[in-house]
């Protein structure tokens, strides 16, 4: 185990006692001394499975969330996912407050290089430098091309090609996100095993297949349009536009809700979801 780890629990502890306005005592009660709180808030004890799940509990949440917030890698990528959608649906200068730079541990995830170069490139796009946002955006897809994160990244760069007036490029690009082969029908007598990534990409796949309607409507082709329309279908990223906007900021505020409540999951998810319903850099 990480020696880190008791410390980084301890924090998270403290941070959600005290924003529960809740005492040592009363929290370790009747289980859990006082003292024994008091030295896991300082990482000088680890919690039995029993204690956690009884801290947990009494701070009325589930025991992975506070696992989460003791895992930096967990908070770096909500904070990473929250700075992402802030330049979307705020604006460029949205992200600054989530990029404070975050604890990794002993060494960065991979991805995390590749997710900082794609907030540069997309805060490049909503200021008007499409040439420059996709060099950084193909750069990032460069670092990290594997699912997700490398069809969150090419959905972003057929945008930038788009801006830069080549609708070609915008329609390859838009395809292959588009095209991805989604996952089989569930069946309701197994429990499938977790496969990372797919609820983002089924929403990619829908997003982009919007994104193409509309760009086949602006360069005259109401055949691909029609198609690509078809394949959308009446998902929320089909209706984007004021309707679509409305639905990202929504999204938004709730991530920050659920960030500020200590639910990086749900403040991840819901702030990769976000920026997908924006049809465009200007979302006014």
């Amino acid at each position: 185990m990480n020696r880190e780890w008791p410390h980084r629990l301890g924090r998270a502890v403290r941070e959600a006692r005290r924003r529960l306005g809740m005492s040592q005592e009363r929290l370790g009660e009747p289980l859990l001394s006082k003292s024994f709180i008091s030295q896991l808030e300082k990482g000088a004890v680890s919690p039995s499975v029993e204690s956690l799940l009884h801290i947990a509990g009494r701070l009325g949440i589930p025991a992975g969330q506070l696992l989460d917030w003791s895992d930096p890698a967990t908070r770096a990528d909500a904070r990473l996912a929250l700075a992402e959608a802030a330049v979307v649906v705020e604006g460029p200068g949205g992200a600054r407050p989530w990029m404070v730079p975050v604890e990794t541990g002993p060494a960065p995830a991979p991805a995390l290089p590749a997710r900082e170069a794609r907030i540069d490139g997309l805060i490049r796009l909503f200021v008007g430098e499409p040439h420059d946002a996709a060099e950084r955006l193909q750069h990032a897809l460069d670092l990290e091309p594997s699912l997700p994160e490398g069809l969150i990244t090419m959905y972003w760069l057929g945008a930038a090609y788009q801006s830069q007036g080549r609708p070609m490029a915008a329609a390859r690009t838009w395809e292959q996100v588009a095209t991805v082969v989604p996952p089989p029908p569930p069946d309701p007598e197994t429990v499938p095993a977790p496969r990372p990534g797919l609820p983002i990409v089924t929403v990619l796949r829908t997003a982009a297949w919007a994104r193409l309607a509309n760009l086949y409507d602006a360069i005259g082709d109401p055949k691909e349009a029609a198609r690509a329309r078809a394949e959308a279908g009446d998902g929320p990223p089909a209706a984007q536009g004021r309707a679509g906007a409305a639905l990202a900021r929504f999204l938004w505020r709730a991530a920050v809700e659920a960030y500020g409540a200590g639910d990086l999951a749900a403040a991840a998810s819901l702030s990769r979801l976000a920026p997908l319903l924006v049809s465009g850099p200007d979302i006014a």
